[in-house]
């Protein structure tokens, strides 16, 4: 994940076992793997597109990230490699398969998702006074590796898929989460797998 001023999280995923995920950017944001109930498994150490990867069930797993990668941003670039074959979507928009989320408890709080809708890339967000969604209209779901980029600049979003550009967005200027609330529970942190939300559905 970078900023303009750099890179604030990086994760290779090579750490092989544990429930930690160490960030190589230098900026210590440690992620932590869990299952969504109690003796769950969670995320499974596997190979990855370069060396080490995570595999998601689609049920249960998920990873939260350093509570500080995202806070209070408004331009960033988000990069991951994916491989999946799901193809699913929630009730709602922002209840789609997340494979990257900030989500709170209470109302418009600036979060959004990356997300797989029906086997599309696909993103929802709250950065304006009304929720934004973008569908691409092109499968990830092939069950081959694919590198997905999100850059926000201002209010544009620009998505790639594989080095090629998908499309644009128009988002709303709000910050990535609320400047006024600290970062201190669970349920007000960036997650890989899932959004945090309620009915929200898992990343295989």
């Amino acid at each position: 994940i970078r900023v303009d001023e750099g890179m604030t999280a990086n994760y290779p995923f090579n750490d092989a076992s544990g429930t930690n995920a160490y960030d190589i950017s230098g900026e210590d944001q440690v992620a932590k793997l869990y299952p969504a109930t109690s003796g769950g498994t969670g995320p499974v150490w596997t190979t990855g597109k370069f060396d080490g990867g995570l595999s998601f069930d689609g049920s249960e797993d998920y990873l939260t990230l350093g509570k500080q990668v995202m806070y209070a941003l408004t331009n960033f670039s988000i990069s991951v490699w994916v491989k999946t074959n799901q193809s699913a979507a929630g009730t709602n928009r922002d209840q789609d398969p997340a494979i990257l989320g900030l989500r709170q408890t209470g109302s418009d709080y600036n979060e959004f998702a990356l997300t797989n809708y029906n086997g599309n890339l696909a993103w929802y967000d709250e950065f304006g006074a009304e929720a934004n969604t973008y569908n691409s209209n092109t499968s990830i779901s092939d069950d081959d590796w694919h590198h997905v980029v999100v850059n926000r600049s201002g209010t544009t979003l620009s998505f790639y898929l594989d080095g090629e550009l998908l499309g644009n967005d128009t988002t709303g200027s709000d910050i990535v989460g609320r400047s006024d609330l600290a970062w201190t529970t669970d349920s007000y942190v960036l997650e890989a797998g899932r959004a945090n939300i309620t009915g929200g559905l898992y990343f295989a």
